[in-house]
């Protein structure tokens, strides 16, 4: 057990990317509308914020001030919506939609109150996945704030984590409706996750797993995405999930962690994968048609496999340089999901 003056620090853990490189690969998978996947993007969703909360609130108890934490997510998040946005006005004006049509959809995610405009008025094309980047940031307007004034207790930070996971729970159980899938408080028990494997980590917890953490955790998520969704409760679908990132991530952080969260390929795609997730809905919405038999699946890879090019260009040119990084530093992930 550390004592309550010293501060743990995150250190460059590459297997996360990989993490994130399963989260987006889920997620696209069931977007492009892959068969047996339907709760695949769910499981994408939960894993992207049990990391999330991970990786930010060891990053805030390693002493990251909030006078930069702020600026810093919104120079991460921000430029690569806009310019995804700007350039994708014309595209859809083109389509046949008017300008104010297409602003009535986009403003909701650009001020990350997407969720909350989805629980009232029901899916927003073409931007209706953004309601995930607002469930994290509107997270992130509170947490933070809670995580510095406990730096130096990182027990009390744990105890925090696990009453929020606790009272998210209850919330999601007792939700209905679109409140259950979009709600801040319905999904904040997976980044309350994240933040109580942080806390635990910064007390000095070592965790009593073997290399095969990996392996399992990787196994719990993919069930996940398999589970059928006539399933009395599609929740296991976020229990299993949470597990799953639970172990893959205390794997990697206790030097256990399999070579298979390092593959190159999958590491790169968690890194692009904000773009990605950006990118690949309003391409498919484009250029799509459903109900194709033998074509629907293909001509949405395809076009995924068009946004992922686009998201490597967004990565380089557009967040890397606003970080003030080299692309090969990357080292938080930005938010993604479903």
């Amino acid at each position: 057990m550390r004592s309550s003056g010293e501060v743990w620090r995150l250190r460059r853990l590459p297997g996360l990317d990989g993490v994130r490189g399963l989260a987006i690969i889920l997620v696209i998978l069931c977007h492009s509308a892959v068969p047996h996947l339907n709760l695949a993007g769910q499981a994408g969703v939960t894993l992207f914020f049990v990391l999330s909360g991970f990786l930010i609130t060891g990053i805030l108890l390693g002493g990251q001030n909030l006078s930069s934490f702020w600026p810093r997510r919104a120079r991460r998040l921000l430029p690569a919506l806009l310019v995804m946005l700007a350039l994708l006005l014309p595209a859809f004006v083109l389509a046949g939609w008017t300008v104010r049509q297409y602003g009535d959809a986009a403003w909701p995610g650009l001020l990350y109150v997407a969720n909350i405009r989805e629980m009232q008025t029901g899916w927003i094309f073409p931007f209706g996945h953004l309601w995930s980047l607002s469930v994290e940031e509107q997270f992130y307007v509170v947490w933070p704030l809670v995580v510095v004034a406990l730096r130096r207790r990182p027990a009390a930070v744990l105890a925090v984590s696990l009453l929020g996971v606790a009272a998210s729970v209850m919330a999601r159980w007792n939700a209905e409706g679109f409140h259950a899938v979009l709600g801040t408080d319905t999904n904040a028990f997976a980044m309350f996750a994240g933040t109580a494997l942080a806390a635990a980590f910064a007390t000095g917890w070592k965790p009593p797993i073997g290399r095969g953490a990996t392996w399992i955790g990787a196994a719990a998520v993919i069930a996940s995405a398999l589970w059928s969704p006539t399933a009395p409760r599609v929740d296991m679908v976020a229990t299993l999930t949470t597990a799953g990132a639970v172990l893959m991530i205390a794997g990697e952080v206790a030097g256990r962690g399999d070579p298979l969260l390092r593959f190159p390929p999958l590491r790169y795609v968690g890194r692009v994968s904000y773009g990605w997730y950006l990118w690949h809905i309003p391409l498919i919405t484009l250029f799509s048609t459903p109900g194709m038999p033998g074509v629907e699946v293909p001509l949405k890879l395809a076009l995924c496999g068009v946004a992922l090019a686009i998201a490597a260009l967004s990565f380089r040119f557009i967040e890397v340089p606003l970080q003030g990084r080299r692309p090969a530093a990357a080292v938080v992930p930005a938010p993604v999901a479903s």
